[in-house]
């Protein structure tokens, strides 16, 4: 009988309002990793008290005992998987709780700015303690981590994933001594069955989400650009993983979700791609008239002459292309010339000379 390896375990810590729900989504995109997400906050909110949203069904929905908690998370992973990622929150691990079990783990550490942490966790909770937040607690598992290994775990930043997710997972999965898996970088929306409970409180942006994207307040550093525009502005990284590819937006909005606003660009894209269209297939070089309804009315009456080509193309099965019948029709136009003559290729043969009895003084 050949015995199976133990997984990798790879616990992630990380303090409240940050990307690790999105980080939970890359791993959880790989088809060899399961994922756990927040394990211990059901046993945190009955050892402290809190009063969190949906506190009763969080405390219904995982064990309260967190030495039963950590007995798992120890044990076989989800599905036989090969690689275990545990999204924890630092300040669950509350003083009481044991934890020797973290020296079974991969630990690694995801952080963020204190400043932002504590103003998005304030559009949540009015008032909190900066236990809550779980700085004391990350500070203290990292030292154990460290001790442990005799240098320290890995360490990601939020800002630096968001600029440059597939370095920074592939730096992060080589940290833990596992492959990277490009599919980390994008994930279809929506929410999904290993969402802990409190998924309708806390993950409404990350369900709107289709990959790690940065959202960052910057100022122009330029000697002229500062001056222009010496306001904050608002940079918005975006992963379309439908081309492979990351766009960055700027902008001055600093209300809309930044999904929102990627979705804007690349609307505002698209008209951008229908007037390109446009100037090089219905040949507008000017309009008569600048009211919405004169510009409509002279599209569509461009759009209409466009369809109608096709379908004589297709019904007349010509090899030309829609331009070249365009251009021919334009100089044809007031010809009494049969419209397949005018269109194909075929040149037209010379009709036969009339019979005459009278002899030809020269033969031409």
């Amino acid at each position: 009988m050949v015995s199976r390896a133990p997984p990798i375990r790879i616990a992630m810590w990380s303090g409240p309002r940050n990307i690790s729900t999105a980080m939970m989504r890359a791993f959880e995109n790989r088809g060899d990793c399961a994922v756990s997400d927040e394990p211990f906050y059901a046993a945190y909110l009955v050892a402290t008290g809190l009063r969190h949203p949906m506190r009763e069904d969080v405390v219904a929905s995982q064990p309260t005992d967190a030495r039963a908690v950590a007995e798992a998370l120890v044990g076989p992973s989800p599905e036989g998987k090969p690689i275990w990622y545990q999204k924890h929150m630092t300040h669950h691990m509350s003083a009481g709780f044991d934890r020797q079990w973290i020296d079974a783990c991969v630990n690694a550490f995801l952080i963020r700015k204190p400043e932002a942490v504590l103003a998005s966790y304030a559009r949540k909770r009015e008032s909190f303690s900066l236990d809550e937040i779980g700085l004391p607690a990350q500070v203290d598992i990292f030292a154990r981590a460290a001790d442990r290994l005799g240098r320290a775990p890995p360490v990601v930043e939020c800002e630096d994933v968001l600029a440059d997710p597939q370095g920074m997972l592939r730096a992060l999965c080589r940290a833990c001594g596992i492959g990277f898996d490009a599919a980390m970088l994008a994930w279809p929306a929506g929410p999904r069955a290993s969402d802990g409970v409190w998924a309708p409180v806390w993950y409404e942006s990350v369900e709107k989400s289709t990959g790690l994207r940065s959202d960052q307040t910057i100022v122009l550093a330029g000697p002229k650009t500062s001056q222009l525009y010496p306001e904050s502005l608002r940079r918005i990284s975006f992963y379309d993983a439908s081309n492979d590819r990351r766009f960055v937006f700027l902008t001055n909005n600093f209300t809309l979700p930044a999904l929102t606003i990627a979705t804007l660009y690349k609307c505002r894209w698209q008209v951008e791609l229908f007037f390109k269209w446009i100037k090089q297939n219905l040949h507008i070089k000017s309009f008569y008239g600048t009211s919405d309804n004169a510009v409509k009315t002279q599209v569509w009456i461009a759009i209409s002459v466009y369809v109608l080509v096709a379908i004589v193309k297709k019904e007349l099965g010509l090899e030309r292309s829609l331009s070249e019948i365009l251009q021919i029709l334009s100089l044809s136009l007031f010809e009494k010339t049969p419209i397949f003559q005018a269109l194909s290729q075929q040149k037209p043969q010379d009709p036969e000379p009339p019979f005459s009895n009278q002899l030809n003084l020269f033969d031409l």
